[in-house]
């Protein structure tokens, strides 16, 4: 359940621009995976933790625009920011994922470890291990039942730049860990 509203497009031209960022954000978690392998340990350590704080930056803005936030304590309902787009903005209505909360844990480590100073953030000292290729995976599957939602629903045409991005991002992890 969503009760926050979100801004609908006024026009096709807005939701063109909504669907070529989620393109760009999609298709760049498959384009930082390789430079975070080949930083990891091959490059300075700053050039390895940009990268890594850049994947974790669009991970954060798809995971709210597909699953929100956990709302009141309650892992099954779900809050957006209302300024911020949603799936019922493409004009998906009733969306959730199969596990609602699926993406919280990632949530939390990631405002914990990009989002704020933390003492997690501090004490950690960068050494924690993240699970960004299970992350990426996990978006693009998820954003792939949405496109598949998007043309179920008529809208083929807003469908195509997601499971482009998806695509690009798949292909690129593909030659990453082969």
């Amino acid at each position: 359940m969503c009760d926050d509203e979100s801004p609908p497009p006024s026009d096709t031209e807005d939701a063109e621009q909504l669907l070529g960022a989620l393109n760009y954000h999609l298709g760049m978690l498959g384009e930082l995976i390789p430079f975070m392998v080949q930083f990891d340990t091959n490059g300075p350590a700053i050039v390895a933790n940009a990268c890594l704080e850049s994947f974790l930056t669009h991970a954060r803005l798809l995971i709210e625009f597909i699953a929100g936030r956990e709302k009141d304590g309650n892992p099954t309902r779900r809050k957006y920011s209302p300024k911020d787009f949603q799936p019922k903005t493409l004009g998906v209505t009733d969306w959730k994922l199969a596990v609602p909360n699926y993406f919280d844990g990632y949530l939390d480590l990631i405002d914990k470890h990009v989002a704020h100073l933390s003492l997690e953030r501090v004490r950690g000292g960068g050494k924690r291990l993240w699970a960004f290729e299970r992350m990426a995976k996990s978006l693009l599957f998820e954003y792939g039942i949405f496109a598949d939602r998007l043309v179920a629903e008529g809208k083929p045409e807003y469908a195509v730049p997601i499971k482009t991005g998806i695509s690009r991002a798949e292909a690129i992890m593909a030659q990453t860990f082969k």
